[in-house]
Formats: structure tokens, sequence, C-alpha cells
């Protein structure tokens, strides 16, 4: 959160529960709470996506929320007020960061995240402990008295490994807390031929032929009802540009053979999904002959730490 000190507004009776917070008028509203040493990069990627889910006035996060110029103890205050859900990120040193004399700031009653779990906490919002970066929940002994009860919560996990997976089990929690999706539908191209699904036999088999590629399951965000099953690669590059280009060489092939990915860039990687939509989201050989076509393609590009 911010590198300087909060000088807290909310009251006693806030934070014992006697707050004037009335809840049966309020719209589904999310409240992330976390410390800026702690997890600010993974807070603001979540203050993203889900203002890219639900739509901006959905989320408050203090980085992008509180505009130049405002009192930004006042704009805490009001988001807290008008939150309906608490998402506390935590973590590897969210339970132990320390001011500058090196006390534990969740031991200090004017510490901000403190105040803001404890106001979720006592005012009966949805609280929601997610956890990033490996980091654990602390046991309600290590907690102070104020939010111990933290630990009594269902907790979320966001594993860097399976970021996508556990991202859609929340988009799904919160779905059924009220919140609206107000992202477009994915609308799938119309299928030209019926392949077969792929045995277990046979992905066990294509995955000793593609060793870089690893076996997923998650279920589709616009329907979390369904599981989808899908071939998973990252392709680590020397560049960015070459990255891009990648992935443009890739698109023409692609395009020829009528079979789509789901990919996406971050920086030198580039992270590729493959099943086949027509069949209930699984594999079939459609996605083993374009797993293959990127390696190759992948051969003619300098790797990650190549001269």
């Amino acid at each position: 959160m911010w590198g300087f000190r909060r000088n807290s507004r909310i009251t006693s009776h806030d934070t014992d529960g006697s707050g004037d917070v009335d809840h049966g008028k309020r719209q589904p509203f999310i409240f992330i709470s976390y410390r800026r040493e702690d997890t600010s990069t993974d807070a603001l990627w979540l203050g993203e996506t889900l203002s890219l889910t639900f739509g901006p006035t959905s989320v408050f996060i203090d980085s992008t929320a509180i505009q130049i110029g405002s009192e930004w103890p006042d704009e805490l205050d009001s988001a807290l007020r008008k939150a309906t859900v608490l998402i506390a990120m935590i973590g590897p040193s969210w339970l132990h960061a320390a001011d500058e004399y090196a006390r534990r700031r969740l031991d200090n009653e004017d510490d901000w995240v403190r105040r803001e779990i404890m106001f979720g906490l006592n005012n009966k919002l949805i609280v929601i402990p997610l956890l990033v970066k490996h980091a654990h929940l602390p046991s309600g002994i290590g907690l102070p008295n104020a939010i111990a009860t933290l630990v009594n919560h269902q907790v979320y996990e966001l594993r860097t490994e399976h970021y996508e997976h556990d991202l859609t089990l929340l988009l799904s929690r919160l779905e059924s807390l009220g919140f609206k999706s107000v992202g477009p539908q994915v609308s799938y191209p119309r299928p030209h031929v019926w392949p077969k699904e792929l045995s277990e036999d046979q992905l066990g088999q294509a995955l000793k032929r593609l060793p870089n590629w690893a076996l997923i399951r998650s279920t589709l965000p616009d329907n979390p009802s369904q599981k989808r099953t899908e071939l998973m690669r990252n392709f680590e590059f020397h560049s960015f540009e070459d990255a891009i280009d990648f992935m443009a060489v890739a698109a023409r092939y692609i395009s020829d053979i009528n079979h789509h990915p789901r990919w996406e860039n971050l920086w030198r990687t580039v992270t590729v999904y493959l099943t086949t939509w027509d069949i209930g989201h699984k594999p079939s050989r459609y996605d083993l002959e374009l797993a293959e076509y990127l390696e190759t393609l992948f051969a003619n590009y300098r790797k990650l730490g190549e001269l």
C-alpha cells in the first residue's frame, strides 16, 4: 500500500461492529486490502482483472481509485463503507512486515491493513483471505486478537503455476455473491470437422514426445460449470520483439489450418493453451499437430539468456 503512514479515520464504533453500515441497500463492491511492500504487483493485476470482469465501479484498490489531490483517508473510508467484499491479499512478508523500528506493523492499532481487515470482520463483510507467492495463512495465535478470526474464513490461493485456473475459481465465487460480468462473451468458430477426443493413453504418449508441454484442467470463465482440458506451454524468448514475431508467424499458419489456440504474451514470454472447442474443450490430434509446429517454429528463435 502507500509508502507513508495513513491516519485512520475509521472510528471505534465502526471497528466494534456497531457502525452504520447498511448491508441491505448496497450493490456488490470489492475492496482490495494489501501491503505495498508485500503484494503490490499482484494487487494491481488482480484489481485490473476484476475491473475488466465486473466493471471499474465494482472494485476499489487505492493505487488506482484515488485521484491526485483527493483526501485519501476519506476515499479509503468511503470505499470500506461501500464494500460488500474485502479481499485481504497475503504474501510472504504480510505477517512479519515491520516499521523502521523493527516493530511488526500488524501489532500497531493504527496500521491501515489491520484496520481494513478489522472493519471487514466486524461489519460482516464477505472477507476473503487471498494467498499469493506461495504464502500461508498464519494461525490465529500469530495474529493480533482484533483480526484473529480471519483464519475462520475460506482461503483462496493464486498459484503462479495455476494462476488462470485459480483466478477462475475466485471469479466464480464472486459471481455467486452477486457480481455480474460485463465482459464480452466468447464466440467460438463454427466447427468444420469433428475430431475425436484423445484418450488418456494417447495424451500420455504425446506428452512424452512433447516434454515441455503440460496437461492442465480448469473451468470455463464464461461457464464455471463446464470443465476444459488443455495442453499448456510457456515459450521464453530472448526479447519482446522475438516473442511478438513468433506469434505473428504462427498466426498465419494457425489461420491456414483453422485451429486456434488460446494464448497470451507477457514481455518475453508467450503462453499457449491448446484444446479443441468442438468436442467440449478437450485435446484432439489437431492440438498435437499445432504443438509440434510451434516447437519447430520456436527452434528458429534465440532463447532467453542466449547471446
